[in-house]
């Protein structure tokens, strides 16, 4: 059998007894091979080599031997492929794959035969982890699929299996010196292939303990059902990189959204316009990663060449007679199509969010200020205070509201000029409170900010922020007025009634509605000098539909959400904007879409003399003035207005 695959059996004296090699092409690279049958020889090159082509063409013989009555068809190709690496970026191969496609797609089942050739490549020292929702969902699925190859191989390996407390290959270890404990973790329980649950709620320890192993040479991890499972995996992923080339995750889902955790991973490096269901491939925002789409009308099953070949194929693969059922049963445009059928996402473009890119391409947002110049300019101020280890910072940021020359009263954000991300030392002797505090008072001094005009969120830890605020102020001197700052009590929707408490400085809003609020400002175009930062916090920020209410994603879930697409990030700077709007919706009672007058002429005339007397303009700018509306004053920085301006040009 060696002879026959083209190698060369070379024996040796080793301690008195003759032991047997095999010499391969790839001596070079691998040295002789221990001689052994042909199947576990192609194996060790697959495992050992490190040309992708080479892992790949070894492996496909090693399935050959090992189950020659499977039909190998291109999509089983195109996984393999993958699997080894062809076309990666690097020689080490992709470290995520996501595999797209509805049901019939045979994802579970080629998949289920590759984590058993990588498994018993070099079973003492891999690990190969199979996640799905719920052990039954295992055993129908990819788990099913890989302990029915094991049964059916045609050269049988040696290993251990065990029911207890989930279902799992172990290796038989036959060196003693692999039986010792490595850290707390036996090596018969470190290496093999493992059966495990994760579900939606699941805690990080839970993963943890289950895609933290290190095994001594590479880890497969396989997710079945992937949109149902908790996006907290990804917190898993910065460990997992620091060793690129020992790990390979692969994903599995029939598609369903963009949001989940096969939707995020799946997401390409230029965005989701960038992709069509002509595509079969696009590299994804993750490194090393590539998505794989399986369009079920290019199955084998409908395109191959060979009638015979397509009819076997159409036994678990979609056929043509089920295309079109499908297409009756559904309709080509529906949810369920895409889902179950294309497995391709439908609304890519269009999840539920905060604001969309159209809406805000429709409004003037981002644009400059221009103020009028007839109406005294206010400052308001709203504070975020959520520090953890999770990314959250303590933001504060600073608006102007005023006149502009459109007549409109709007919210001027400024851009990034006015954010302020505050420190904080865990080694001071004050209290985060206290810092937080004085560091809040010094800058709403610098810049004019009435205590009044200032919004915090109490969630929290922040109730104390406010009072300390108060304190300070009172230990300055008042240097903010007398007053108190707006107490925002945030929470989700379906909690908003459990809250009863009330005071005359505390609000009690579901964030839900501080986001609604902040749209209709947009929406009423009253916001001025929004950031591209909070722009792509607004845009990314999902509304999620339970039956007929309506929440907000939470902070926890939008950051989970967009690590796993490699962009982490908390929203504080879009949490405090908010806050600055119900500061200028409670403090100042201006309302979305407010419009003030303009100066009658008489008013108007003596203000153009007043600005010719300040600015000392010329009677031709002037006249120019009089016979239209008063040009766009330079934008101000917290400016008070007129008289201001008239001191300056002085």
């Amino acid at each position: 059998m060696i002879r026959k695959e083209g190698w060369e059996l070379v024996s040796k004296e080793e301690k008195g007894q003759t032991a047997y090699y095999v010499r391969t092409p790839y001596e070079n690279e691998l040295g002789l091979l221990k001689a052994r049958h042909p199947a576990w020889l192609h194996l060790e090159i697959y495992a050992k080599h490190t040309s992708p082509e080479v892992r790949y063409q070894h492996m496909k013989k090693a399935h050959d031997i090992l189950w020659p009555k499977e039909i190998w068809h291109e999509w089983t190709e195109r996984r393999f492929k993958a699997h080894c690496g062809i076309n990666a970026p690097t020689p080490a191969g992709y470290n995520y794959i996501v595999q797209a496609g509805g049901g019939s797609k045979a994802k579970s089942y080629d998949w289920g035969k590759i984590a058993v050739l990588f498994y018993f490549a070099n079973p003492e020292e891999r690990t190969v982890t199979v996640a799905s929702t719920t052990l039954a969902s295992l055993k129908g699925r990819v788990w099913g699929y890989l302990t029915e190859f094991v049964r059916t191989m045609t050269i049988k390996p040696r290993y251990n299996y065990t029911k207890s407390p989930n279902p799992a290959f172990l290796p038989v270890v036959t060196d003693p010196t692999k039986k010792k404990r490595r850290g707390d973790v036996e090596e018969s329980t470190l290496h093999g292939m493992f059966a495990v649950t994760a579900k939606l709620g699941d805690d990080d320890q839970a993963i943890a303990n289950w895609i933290g192993k290190h095994p001594k040479d590479k880890m497969l991890l396989i997710l079945d059902e992937g949109n149902y499972m908790p996006m907290s995996i990804v917190n898993a992923f910065p460990n997992l990189n620091s060793h690129p080339e020992k790990f390979q995750l692969c994903i599995i889902a029939n598609s369903k959204s963009v949001s989940d955790l096969h939707g995020c991973l799946a997401t390409p490096k230029n965005g989701w316009d960038s992709v069509s269901i002509e595509l079969d491939e696009w590299v994804t925002v993750y490194t090393n990663g590539i998505c794989q789409y399986f369009n079920p009308y290019k199955c084998p099953a409908i395109t191959h060449p060979d009638p015979l070949i397509r009819e076997k194929l159409g036994k678990f693969l979609i056929s043509e007679d089920n295309l079109k059922a499908k297409e009756a049963q559904y309709g080509v445009d529906s949810e369920d199509f895409y889902r179950m059928v294309l497995g391709f996402w439908k609304n890519r473009s269009t999840e539920m969010v905060t604001v969309s890119e159209k809406f805000l391409k429709e409004r003037s947002p981002v644009l400059p200020m221009q103020w009028s110049g007839y109406y005294q300019i206010q400052r308001v101020a709203g504070f975020d205070f959520a520090i953890s280890t999770d990314g959250d910072n303590a933001v504060l940021r600073l608006a102007n509201v005023g006149h502009a020359i459109d007549g409109g009263v709007k919210i001027d954000f400024n851009g990034l000029s006015t954010i302020f991300k505050l420190k904080l030392s865990a080694i001071a002797d004050k209290s985060y409170e206290k810092q937080i505090a004085e560091q809040l008072v010094t800058i709403l001094t610098t810049y004019g900010v009435k205590i009044n005009n200032l919004a915090v969120d109490v969630t929290g830890q922040g109730r104390a922020i406010a009072e300390c605020i108060v304190y300070e102020n009172k230990e300055k001197g008042y240097p903010l007025g007398i007053g108190y700052p707006l107490k925002v009590y945030s929470m989700s929707a379906h909690n908003k009634t459990k809250r009863k408490e009330s005071a005359p400085d505390l609000l009690v809003v579901s964030t839900n509605d501080l986001y609604n609020d902040f749209r209709l400002y947009i929406e009423n175009d009253s916001v001025r000098g929004l950031d591209e930062i909070v722009v792509r916090q607004l845009t990314n920020r999902h509304i999620i539909r339970n039956g007929d209410k309506v929440f907000l994603e939470s902070k926890k879930d939008y950051k989970r959400r967009m690590s796993a697409i490699g962009n982490p990030h908390s929203p504080d700077e879009a949490d405090a904007s908010a806050l600055i709007v119900q500061a200028v919706k409670v403090r100042l009672g201006i309302e979305p879409g407010l419009k003030w007058p303009f100066p009658q002429y008489e008013q108007a005339q003596a203000h153009l003399d007043k600005l010719y007397a300040m600015s000392r303009a010329s009677v031709s700018e002037v006249a120019a003035a009089q016979n239209k509306m008063p040009a766009a004053l330079p934008k101000t920085n917290f400016a008070a207005g007129v008289e201001k301006y008239a001191k300056f040009r002085r």
